[in-house]
């Protein structure tokens, strides 16, 4: 695990501060841009960013952005919780606060509290959340965001109750037209009557309709009525 703490436009330590507690394992840094890098994770702040080396974990102040891969996690304040094995820890979990903002490539969702699982890839949103996608937007209390599959998803405001909206990306919103199309079809197939041809005393051709959900029935010709006979 690094830390440094260096102007945007050049790495330089010249106007940044550095302090460390050595009873306490604290290390406070301060500068115009704070970054601390793991193995697979970035945090970035722009006013300072404490790390707790006995508690395992790291406090980022100041439009702060942690970063893995694609995905990307933004607040004025994140907690970020370590795993074991010092300079390769990775991030295990953060906790978000105050102007919480993640993005996947179709939607924009805004909350008050965030807590988000890097591994997963899950965010959990809570307070004022509002979901952007294009010109809808979806407000409520509580979100999930996957940011591996770019699926969002608001939620009511306790747990267990029915998801009151759902925004997919354009090829999941595919599978489930074609699944449901598929489940209509089904249904209508076996419940609409099946119709079958049978042939009038005169020769002309008629349509039966046989029970619903029977397979089709062979064709089958009216007998003719024998003189002298009811």
């Amino acid at each position: 695990m690094e830390m440094s703490a260096s102007s945007p436009k050049r790495k330089s330590r010249n106007s940044d501060k550095a302090v460390y507690d050595i009873d306490g394992g604290v290390l406070f840094l301060t500068g115009d841009t704070v970054r601390l890098d793991t193995a697979e994770d970035t945090i970035i702040a722009r006013d300072s960013l404490e790390y707790y080396e006995q508690r395992q974990l790291a406090v980022a102040r100041g439009d702060a952005l942690a970063i893995r891969d694609d995905r990307r996690l933004r607040a004025d304040t994140l907690t970020a919780h370590f795993g074991e094995g010092g300079r390769r820890a990775t991030m295990e979990r953060i906790e978000a606060l105050g102007n919480v903002l993640v993005s996947t490539p179709t939607d924009i969702v805004r909350a008050e509290k965030g807590d988000y699982n890097p591994d997963r890839g899950l965010a959990t949103l809570t307070g004022n959340v509002k979901i952007t996608r294009g010109k809808t937007q979806l407000n409520g209390e509580r979100a999930e965001v996957n940011l591996k599959s770019g699926e969002s998803r608001l939620l009511s405001a306790r747990p267990g109750e029915r998801v009151r909206g759902l925004f997919l990306t354009k090829v999941q919103f595919r599978e489930r037209c074609r699944a449901k199309f598929k489940h209509w079809h089904n249904r209508k197939t076996m419940n609409e009557p099946r119709m079958t041809r049978t042939t009038e005393d005169n020769g002309s051709p008629r349509l039966v309709a046989g029970q619903p959900g029977s397979r089709c029935q062979k064709p089958r010709k009216a007998l003719p009525q024998t003189p002298g006979y009811s």
